[in-house]
């Protein structure tokens, strides 16, 4: 495990917190990831994350929730309702928690699914902010992480521990975990908190799309 503040793209400790674009999983995930809460808060090597602020990014913007951009955000709204009017929300399914290299995470393997949402999501930003709105490149893999690491060190034993968790819940990272379906986009403000090893929200939209 390394810490996962090392390697990040263009920290940021602005004040209004920086627009992102969150699918935000149900109540439901928070009791699913409840069994490896105590596990994640004993280790030094990783920080929990809030229940509340449990998410999946969807696309990262290059500006902060005060910028002249953000007046636009009505905008981008009303071309992500065009861009996805005859959308069938298909859902995408997430294993149980996995150690990276440098956080612990629920991943999915549904590319696709998530390639074909997330174009649809970038496509708007470039019509409503033109090429300086994908500033920050698409998310590849759909994941919502549970910590985020803060040290360097071994985490076999984290490792172990996580999967005894998953064997005694009935589970495997093999099976699905949690299923969400792809029915909305959360516009929301960001604070990282690199101190605290976390990431906190503020949610200023949802955009049902279905």
């Amino acid at each position: 495990m390394r810490s996962f503040f090392e390697t990040t793209e263009e920290d940021w400790t602005h004040p209004a917190g920086q627009l992102h674009f969150y699918l935000t999983p149900r109540e439901d995930f928070a009791a699913l990831v409840h069994p490896y809460e105590e596990a994640l808060e004993a280790s030094e090597l990783v920080a929990l994350q809030p229940s509340q602020a449990l998410h999946a990014t969807a696309q990262r913007l290059p500006f902060f929730a005060d910028s002249p951009q953000a007046e636009r955000i009505d905008e981008y709204i009303a071309a992500l309702h065009a861009a996805f009017c005859e959308w069938d929300a298909p859902a995408i399914t997430f294993t149980a928690p996995i150690v990276t290299e440098d956080s612990v995470l629920c991943p999915s393997d549904n590319l696709d699914i998530w390639g074909r949402y997330t174009s649809r999501i970038r496509q708007c930003l470039t019509e409503v902010f033109g090429p300086e709105g994908t500033h920050f490149g698409p998310v590849p893999r759909p994941h919502i992480t549970l910590a985020y690491g803060i040290g360097s060190g071994d985490s076999t034993e984290l490792e172990k521990t996580l999967r005894n968790i998953t064997a005694h819940e009935g589970l495997s990272t093999q099976n699905t975990f949690y299923s969400q379906p792809l029915d909305h986009l959360d516009i929301v403000t960001v604070h990282q908190k690199i101190s605290e090893g976390t990431y906190l929200f503020d949610t200023l939209n949802r955009v049902a799309l279905t």
